[in-house]
Order: C-alpha cells, then structure tokens, then sequence
C-alpha cells in the first residue's frame, strides 16, 4: 500500500509543495515560510506593540543581567555581527543609519555635536587642549 502526500499551497509564498508532516497538517512549504506567516500574524494582531512601561523594564532587566555576567555574547555571535557589520561600515551603510538615529535623536548628524556633549566631554576626547 503506498500513501501518496498531499499537494497544497504555501499559505506564505503560494506556491505548491508536497506536505511530509507526519499528520497532513503542514500550512507552508519551509521553515522561512512559517516564520514569516508567523510575524505577519503577530503584526496582525498587535503582539509586537509594546508599551513604554514594557520597554523600560527590559532595559533594567538587560541592563542587570550583564553587571551580573549572566548576559554575553557567544563567539559565534559576535563572529556573525562581524561578519555582518564589516560590509555595512565598508559600504557607507551603517554611517547613513547612525546619522539619521542622530538626525531623530539629537537634531544633529553626531551626537558629540549637541551642547551637552560638549560640555561635559573633556578637551582631550575632543582633540583640543
């Protein structure tokens, strides 16, 4: 007896796929196709919304974990933001996305430009004497 697997389309991309799971229950064809139907539906619904008393808490619990050295980063983790930051600063990219934060932030294209930053930067950071 053999048993033939359904074809069906993929709720993400649309296309069609062969579903393998072990019930016929699958709804895309790949890993990527769920995950990104996945964040579509919490943007949907709201769930990446977060208030500005939850983003203050995850700074302070953040900000505890690593003076608690309970929060650090793998080698391979920072191998993999090498990786990714080396062309972006090589390309201009990253320098266009920190101005414009700047821009956003402060008014200015750095933030060593605004006043209190020159105020309470010393001279010699600032390479005067």
């Amino acid at each position: 007896m053999t048993i033939i697997a359904p074809k069906k389309i993929c709720r993400n991309c649309k296309n069609e796929y062969i579903d393998f799971t072990k019930r016929k229950v699958g709804k895309t064809c790949s890993k990527a196709c769920a995950s990104f139907l996945m964040v579509s539906v919490r943007k949907i619904n709201g769930s990446f919304k977060r208030s500005d008393e939850q983003n203050r808490k995850m700074v302070e619990t953040m900000d505890l974990l690593r003076k608690e050295g309970k929060w650090q980063i793998s080698s391979k983790a920072k191998k993999r933001l090498s990786d990714n930051l080396t062309p972006a600063w090589h390309f201009g990219t990253m320098k266009q996305q920190t101005q414009a934060t700047c821009m956003n932030k402060y008014g200015v294209s750095h933030h060593m430009k605004t006043e209190f930053h020159k105020k309470e930067t010393p001279c010699f950071i600032r390479g005067k004497k």
